[in-house]
């Protein structure tokens, strides 16, 4: 008897669909409202914390010994670069986001993904203050003791993206790099859900952050120390939560007691991740709302005079 018809299986349509790793739509419009309202609620947090960290500067503002900071003579010009090259990655962002098959998913998850990170980031800046990167950085004397001020002023910060080519300036928000994390994470995106044969691409993009990441300590926006701490935490962040959203709802794992574990400790990954059957394929296509657009436009050449 062979061996291939063995192993031969009739399986359903409905059977089809459990295995197929595919995010269903449905819910999705509810979660994505959910996870922006989630990333909102943090970034506000943490820039309220940001604010208080600024406030609690030490008095004697002296600069930390570093290796690199102490060899390397200050660019103002190096963080402007840095943040156009966020800038455009959140462009390429934007893009995969309109073309992908499971646009919702992957905008979800990166969201979530960095809520969570900046949750914890929030959690560094408050327990611990540290001197400022540039000694003589006046915008570090500034102090907000009214609710009011902190509030307010948190509300610009988010308001202006936390950056600096927006007017805005913190100290005492450096553990860990919110640069960092957000070119890491975003670049972990695009790399992850474009197609594998687009390698040059995915070179360039880490290559550009890298350089990005390097212009942040270069302009002594940071200690190198926070950069490190913020490449680590982000990638572990974003390998993790990817991994428990595509083992999530494994009926045939043969581990209950570690599902049980991520029942407890991981309760945003089920609530997101819940109707996602494992991995999510790289499919692209158009909107509906631009197919209709396009098609418009063709119609609208056909029956219009051609005129010479």
């Amino acid at each position: 008897m062979s061996l291939e018809k063995s192993y031969a299986v009739d399986l359903s349509d409905e059977d089809l669909s459990k295995i197929q790793p595919i995010c269903r739509p449905p819910n999705d419009c509810k979660k994505l409202i959910a996870s922006v309202l989630l990333i909102s609620f943090s970034y506000y947090i943490t820039a309220i914390a940001t604010v208080i960290a600024h406030s609690r500067m030490p008095k004697e503002n002296k600069q930390l010994p570093d290796v690199i900071l102490d060899n390397v003579n200050l660019r103002s010009w190096a963080l402007d670069i840095s943040e156009g090259i966020l800038m455009l990655l959140i462009v390429v962002v934007i893009l995969i986001a309109v073309l992908h098959k499971h646009r919702c998913c992957i905008i979800r998850r990166i969201l979530v993904i960095l809520s969570i990170i900046t949750l914890l980031r929030c959690l560094t800046m408050t327990l611990t203050s540290l001197p400022g990167t540039r000694p003589s950085y006046r915008m570090c004397k500034d102090k907000y003791q009214k609710l009011s001020d902190i509030l307010y002023r948190a509300f610009i910060i988010v308001e202006r993206g936390g950056m600096v080519r927006n007017g805005v300036y913190t100290c005492g928000d450096y553990i860990f790099s919110g640069h960092t994390v957000t070119l890491v994470s975003l670049t972990m995106l695009i790399v992850d859900y474009t197609p594998k044969y687009c390698r040059s691409m995915h070179f360039i993009l880490w290559t550009s952050s890298f350089i990005a990441i390097i212009l942040i300590i270069v302009g002594h926006e940071h200690y190198t120390v926070d950069v490190l701490l913020a490449f680590y935490i982000t990638v572990q962040a974003y390998l993790h939560y990817h991994h428990l959203a595509d083992n999530l709802n494994n009926r045939n794992s043969n581990l209950p007691m570690q599902r049980r574990i991520l029942d407890v400790f991981y309760p945003i990954v089920k609530y997101f991740e819940g109707n996602v059957q494992g991995c999510i394929p790289n499919e692209f296509e158009l909107p509906e709302r631009l197919i209709f657009i396009s098609n418009l436009k063709d119609f609208l050449c056909r029956i219009s005079p051609i005129r010479k």
